[in-house]
C-alpha cells in the first residue's frame, strides 16, 4: 500500500529531473594534442623509463570544499589525473609532486608555465601535467584546463579545456525535498567530478588525432 502512495512523489521527482540522465559526463574542447606514444618512441626510443610530473591543479583562492577541514581539490585532481595517466601506459613512470604552491602558479599557467617546468627539469622529469580549475559557476560541474609539457623543449604536446559534470548533487536535493529520504545538505558530488575530470582528460590526452591538423 506504501509504495502506491508514493509512487506519485517518485514520479514527481523523476519528472523533474528529466529522467533518465546520465549521471556523470564531460566534454573536452582540445586545443593541442600531438598523439603521445609516437611523440615518446620518436624523441626517447629505448632509453630509460620517460618519467611524468603532476603538479597539484591550481584552483580558485576562494575554493573550498563544504565540511571539509583543509581544502585540497586541487592535490585530488592531481592524484585521480595521475593515476589515469599511470594506467594508460603511454608514460611509464607518473608521480604527483608534492608541492601545493610555487612561484607564479597561477599567473603562469596562460604564459608559459615556466616556474612549474624548472620544477620538473630540476627533480629529473620528462613531462610536466599542469591543471588549472576555472571559477566555479555551478556546484555540479568543473570546467578545467589541462596541459602537457615536454619538459626538454617546452613544447605542449596537449591543451584542452573540459567540463566534467556530476548529478548526484542534483538528484540528492530533489528527492531530499520528499518527507521519506533524508536530505545531506553538504553532499556536493565533488569526488564523482574529480574521478570524471581524470577520465576524460587523460583519455582526451592519449588520443590519436592530431590537433590542429597540420
Amino acid at each position: 500500500m506504501l509504495i502506491f502512495l508514493l509512487l506519485p512523489v517518485i514520479l514527481s521527482g523523476c519528472n523533474a529531473l528529466k529522467w533518465p540522465v546520465e549521471p556523470e559526463g564531460c566534454k573536452v574542447r582540445t586545443y593541442i594534442n600531438y598523439p603521445l606514444a609516437p611523440y615518446v618512441s620518436a624523441r626517447y626510443g629505448d632509453k630509460l623509463p620517460t618519467r611524468a610530473m603532476i603538479l597539484p591543479f591550481v584552483v580558485p583562492e576562494n575554493f573550498a570544499q563544504p565540511g571539509a577541514d583543509v581544502p585540497n581539490v586541487g592535490r585530488e585532481l592531481a592524484v585521480e589525473f595521475a593515476a589515469q595517466f599511470r594506467g594508460a601506459g603511454a608514460i611509464p613512470v607518473v608521480e604527483m609532486y608534492n608541492v601545493d604552491r610555487w612561484p607564479g602558479r597561477r599567473e603562469d599557467f596562460a604564459t608559459g608555465n615556466y616556474q612549474a617546468l624548472q620544477l620538473a627539469r630540476n627533480a629529473g622529469f620528462d613531462f610536466l601535467v599542469v591543471g588549472y580549475l576555472e571559477d566555479l559557476k555551478g556546484d555540479d560541474f568543473f570546467n578545467i584546463q589541462v596541459k602537457l609539457i615536454d619538459v626538454s623543449n617546452n613544447i605542449t604536446l596537449h591543451h584542452s579545456l573540459l567540463r566534467a559534470y556530476s548529478r548526484d548533487r542534483l538528484w540528492s536535493r530533489e528527492f531530499g525535498r520528499s518527507w521519506f529520504v533524508q536530505e545531506h545538505p553538504n553532499n556536493y558530488s565533488f569526488p564523482e567530478i574529480i574521478d570524471e575530470s581524470a577520465r576524460c582528460g587523460v583519455e582526451a590526452m592519449m588520443s590519436d588525432e592530431q590537433t590542429p591538423n597540420r
